[in-house]
């Protein structure tokens, strides 16, 4: 098995979660994202592989380019994101992998309860609630506004006409 982690916890808490990726699901390769200051602790940790490297603050698409997912020449079977509690704030980390590793798994490792917690449909959603609230109450307020635009003016209409019969 193949493992991509990214890198988005302290870099005190990843040998511990290296160690559990590996009591886990016994990987022959474990690779890491990472940013450049990073890489020399992670080269210490004695089951990485490989370490890729990034310049940024954040894992934020809009500074990952298609040069940084064509760097991936390996197929993973696994990407892990290690989370310490509410995953819900590692959005960004999450649409990054996606993005990134398209159709692969992608799974949380709780470092602190010694969890792996498994990114579901009904997760995807939560995750994504602001943009499924955002398609559903954009058509309905559109609608609402045409509508109250079609009876005010139906109402101005109408008074027009009574005033011009009278």
């Amino acid at each position: 098995m193949k493992i991509i982690v990214f890198r988005a916890t302290p870099m005190t808490s990843m040998g511990f979660v290296i160690d559990q990726i590996i009591k886990k699901f016994e990987p022959h390769l474990i690779d890491v994202i990472a940013r450049v200051d990073n890489q020399e602790a992670l080269q210490k940790i004695k089951d990485i592989n490989k370490i890729y490297t990034y310049d940024y603050n954040t894992f934020e698409k809009k500074y990952f380019d298609n040069s940084f997912k064509k760097k991936f020449l390996i197929n993973y079977d696994l990407v892990i994101i290690p989370i310490n509690g509410n995953l819900y704030s590692y959005k960004n980390v999450i649409d990054l992998a996606a993005l990134t590793f398209n159709k692969t798994k992608i799974i949380f490792c709780d470092y602190n309860k010694d969890n792996f917690i498994k990114l579901s449909f009904i997760r995807k959603l939560f995750l994504n609630l602001d943009k499924v609230l955002m398609l559903i109450s954009l058509p309905l307020t559109i609608i609402i506004i045409l509508f109250y635009f079609f009876i005010t003016i139906f109402f101005q209409l109408t008074k027009l006409i009574k005033e011009n019969t009278i």
